[in-house]
């Protein structure tokens, strides 16, 4: 009988709660997913700001598509400054240096065939030199089909902006 009140006594005094060791072991899980955690934020605030330099091109781009498809031979001449315009409002954005547009290629006729553009970030927010976002666009089916020049671009490898734009124009070549 003795040994039966002896138990209850201790159950009855045991301490609820968590021991050393425990406490530690969350602690240690909680520091491993915050180190795994935190180079991925921080990646995906660069790519989020990123997108603020590749939307800027998307005015640009607009302008060069007006442009090429109403054949202007001379897209920044002194009557018809609409893509020079689109420049200066690209480079206007905080987080962009300079925004270029330059013909590539003509056709016969002297008509741009082929243009590209760049757009090259300011070097902050984790950004460096080479960080550009260049792409190239050229007139298919009286269209302009844009391709990310990923070569170049030194945005791609470090994927700040994503290849949905075709970057490869042997492969849109072959779907014509």
């Amino acid at each position: 009988m003795k040994t039966m009140q002896n138990l209850q006594t201790k159950v009855a005094n045991k301490q609820a709660g968590f021991t050393l060791i425990e406490l530690m072991i969350v602690v240690a899980i909680v520091a491993i997913l915050a180190a795994v955690a935190l180079p991925a934020y921080q990646n995906y605030t660069r790519s989020a700001k990123y997108s603020e330099i590749v939307s800027a091109a998307t005015g640009l781009k607009t302008t060069v598509e007006v442009c090429l498809q109403t054949k202007v031979v001379d897209c920044e001449a002194a009557d018809d400054q609409k893509v020079s315009n689109s420049e200066s409002a690209a480079e206007a954005i905080e987080s962009i240096n300079s925004a270029t547009f330059a013909v590539e290629a003509s056709d016969a006729d002297g008509n741009p065939s082929e243009v590209s553009i760049t757009m090259v970030p300011e070097e902050a927010n984790g950004f460096v030199a080479g960080d550009d976002y260049i792409i190239y666009g050229y007139i298919s089916n009286g269209g302009v089909v844009w391709y990310l020049d990923d070569t170049n671009s030194g945005c791609y490898a470090k994927e700040l902006c994503d290849g949905n734009l075709l970057s490869d124009r042997a492969a849109e070549a072959e779907a014509e």
